[in-house]
């Protein structure tokens, strides 16, 4: 196990070499419960496919478990026999009760699981989420991999101790599963207008929201998100024309913003508040992206935006990388190529809602898991649902 001071370069090194042997796995093996035999799953196959019970407006919790259930990498790790609790603590362990749920969905039975388990642990562990009111899908996803994460951590400390290349808090020294498929960095460029010092910062994400409605220019900036959140950008209408593609969101993203004369930042080489221009850019992309779509809007009320977005099936992140937009950035080359393999749609208003979602399975069909109910669908159906969240698998 590496150090702490280790892991940090260590980190990204091995995230590649990781994501090929995990890949590896993936194309040639699938775990059953019923046997210690790996065998493969045939083309047709409808082995790893059943729905999810809905226990009480429990929908954007189906949702999120059914992506998750479906990415290949995450797959493997919980089937590889990688983490492990014994006695009272297998009873509290959220990562115990994935996988349960990997075996429960790869074990060939095709009656619907009841993850009743699972949301009471959330319940107890998470009490923000905790009772029978609908969730948000978005909000439950960072939750849920911030309990994942801290249940893995848990078990490596107790399996190895505190300086074994594991951190509590900071995602760029932690070795968990969860951090190595789903952490990617931002970098967030400022260029004071009066030097042009460049300032740039760092910070860690579990996942991108985008706007559907484009930013004004003129709105104040607000401070990336927490450390392994969402990264987003709060945004107003302008009389820009909203994005029609997942690629002009990302452009939006990305682009230059000048702060006003509101959002004044302190120059390092000035020294006072000074006027700037503030670009993001992808500094490390991780093994698995969720994009999320902004489509709630808080203002004095809550409604939602039900604009049609088109999205590919395959994504190329290149031209958002901090090496593709800032040129003298001294950072490796990285391959952003990217699969679509699940969407999160919700149906309906912000008073009366319901989510459901795609599925990508064997990596040939696609799947609308409703609950309970799955059903081939075609993938023009997929990319003509409303999507609220898109999850992407790097290409190797």
């Amino acid at each position: 196990m590496y150090g702490i001071l280790n892991m940090k370069y260590l980190f990204y090194k091995n995230l590649q070499s990781n994501l090929l042997i995990f890949t590896t796995m993936i194309k040639c093996h699938v775990t059953s419960v019923c046997s210690a035999k790996r065998r493969r799953i045939k083309s047709g196959s409808t082995i790893g496919l059943r729905g999810l019970t809905n226990l009480g407006s429990t929908c954007f919790m189906s949702c999120v478990l059914q992506s998750l259930l479906h990415t290949p990498v995450l797959r493997e790790y919980f089937l590889s026999e990688q983490h492990h609790c014994d006695g009272e603590e297998r009873k509290q362990c959220l990562a115990c009760e994935m996988v349960w749920l990997f075996q429960e969905m790869l074990s060939g039975k095709r009656s619907p699981i009841s993850p009743h388990k699972m949301l009471h642990l959330v319940w107890t562990q998470a009490r923000v989420l905790a009772g029978y009111d609908q969730q948000d899908a978005h909000e439950f996803f960072i939750t849920y991999l911030d309990l994942l994460h801290q249940h893995l951590i848990k078990q490596a400390l107790a399996s190895h101790g505190v300086g074994n290349g594991v951190s509590h808090h900071n995602p760029v020294l932690c070795s968990c599963a969860i951090h190595q498929i789903f952490t990617g960095s931002l970098q967030s460029d400022v260029i004071c207008h009066k030097c042009n010092n460049i300032s740039a910062t760092v910070e860690p994400f579990w996942d991108i929201s985008l706007d559907l409605i484009p930013r004004d220019s003129t709105d104040k900036v607000s401070d990336s998100a927490s450390v392994c959140s969402s990264i987003s950008v709060d945004s107003e209408p302008s009389d820009e024309e909203p994005p029609v593609s997942l690629e002009d969101c990302l452009d939006r993203f990305t682009r230059p913003e000048r702060l006003g004369s509101e959002a004044k930042i302190k120059c390092g080489v000035c020294g006072i508040a000074q006027e700037g221009t503030k670009q993001l850019s992808l500094k490390q992309i991780p093994v698995v992206v969720c994009i999320h779509v902004k489509r709630f809007r808080h203002a004095k009320r809550t409604r939602k935006l039900g604009n049609p977005l088109e999205f590919p099936f395959e994504l190329d992140l290149s031209p958002y990388l901090t090496s593709s937009i800032n040129k003298a950035a001294k950072v490796p080359e990285v391959v952003g190529s990217y699969r679509l393999f699940a969407v999160v749609n919700h149906i309906g208003t912000t008073d009366s809602g319901h989510y459901l979602n795609y599925v990508l399975h064997a990596g040939e069909q696609w799947f609308k898991c409703d609950d309970t109910y799955l059903t081939k669908v075609s993938r023009e159906t997929v990319q003509n649902s409303e999507a609220y969240m898109l999850f992407y698998h790097k290409k190797v």
